[in-house]
C-alpha cells in the first residue's frame, strides 16, 4: 500500500496543472483525440492531425495533464498505484470511503458541503496547507487552509488506500502518551499514561482524533490526541 509521503510529494508534482471539469489527468491529445472520435473521424487522420499540432506545441501536446478536483486527486492515487487505473469517483464518492476526523492533517482529504453534498476535494500537506485543483484560472495550487476556512469543513483519512502506519513525526517536546484512544482523548485521571521523550516516532495507527505513535514501525505504541501531537511537533 502507498505511504502518505508519496501521496503527497506525487501531488506535489502536478502543481500548475490546469482544471477541467471533468478530467482525471488526461493530456491534450487524450482531449483532442476523444474530440475527433465523438466526431466520427477516422484514427489515421486524427494521427495526422496530432503529428500537425506536435510541431506547433510539441510541449504542451503531452506533457499538460487536466484534471478537475476530484479528478487531481484520482490522478494523484493512480500514479501511486494506491487505486486501480479503472476507479473513478467524485468528491462526494471519496469523502464516503474515508475515516472521519475533526481537523486537517497532513495526508487527510479537506472536502466542501454545498448543502447537499461535498462538491469539493483537496488534500492537507499537513495541518495548516492544502493543494488543490480550484479552478479554471488557478488550476492545481497550494494555499494557506485557513484562505478558506469557512469552505473546508469536512475531512477524513483515505486509509482505505493509503498506509498511515509508516509515516514519521518528530517531537519536539516530551508528551504524554494513553494505553487507549479513548483515554488519550478523554484523559481521565485513573488512565495509566507514559512520558514519551522528544524525537522521531512512525505513526502505528489511526483512530478518530487520536494517533499510535511508536519508536518501531510494526510494533504499537502509545496513544496521544491529534490536539496533544501538534502541540508536541
Amino acid at each position: 500500500m502507498a505511504t502518505v509521503n508519496q501521496m503527497i510529494e506525487t501531488a506535489c508534482t502536478l502543481v500548475g496543472q490546469p482544471y477541467l471539469w471533468g478530467g482525471n489527468g488526461e493530456t491534450l491529445e487524450d482531449i483532442i483525440r476523444a474530440y475527433a472520435d465523438s466526431k466520427g473521424q477516422g484514427k489515421s487522420a486524427t494521427d495526422d492531425m496530432i503529428k500537425f499540432l506536435r510541431n506547433i506545441i510539441p510541449v504542451t501536446l503531452s506533457s499538460v495533464h487536466f484534471q478537475d478536483c476530484s479528478g487531481f486527486i484520482v490522478e494523484t492515487l493512480r500514479k501511486i498505484g494506491a487505486i486501480k487505473n479503472t476507479w473513478d469517483g467524485t468528491a462526494e464518492d471519496i469523502y464516503k470511503k474515508c475515516q472521519k476526523i475533526d481537523k486537517p492533517c497532513k495526508g487527510a482529504f479537506a472536502f466542501y458541503w454545498n448543502g447537499k453534498k461535498h462538491n469539493h476535494i483537496g488534500m492537507c500537506l499537513d495541518d495548516t496547507t492544502v493543494i488543490h485543483c480550484l479552478s479554471v484560472n488557478t488550476g492545481v495550487i497550494i494555499e494557506p487552509i485557513q484562505k478558506r476556512k469557512d469552505k473546508w469543513v469536512d475531512f477524513g483519512l483515505p486509509t482505505w488506500c493509503i498506509d498511515f502506519s509508516f509515516d514519521t513525526i518528530t517531537l519536539k517536546n516530551n508528551v504524554f502518551v494513553y494505553r487507549t484512544a479513548q483515554d488519550a482523548e478523554t484523559k481521565p485521571t485513573t488512565a495509566t499514561k507514559v512520558e514519551y521523550a522528544k524525537g522521531d516516532y512512525f505513526i502505528y495507527k489511526t483512530h478518530g482524533n487520536c494517533v499510535n505513535i511508536s519508536k518501531r514501525k510494526d510494533v504499537a505504541g502509545g496513544w496521544i490526541s491529534n490536539s496533544d501531537l501538534r502541540n508536541a511537533t
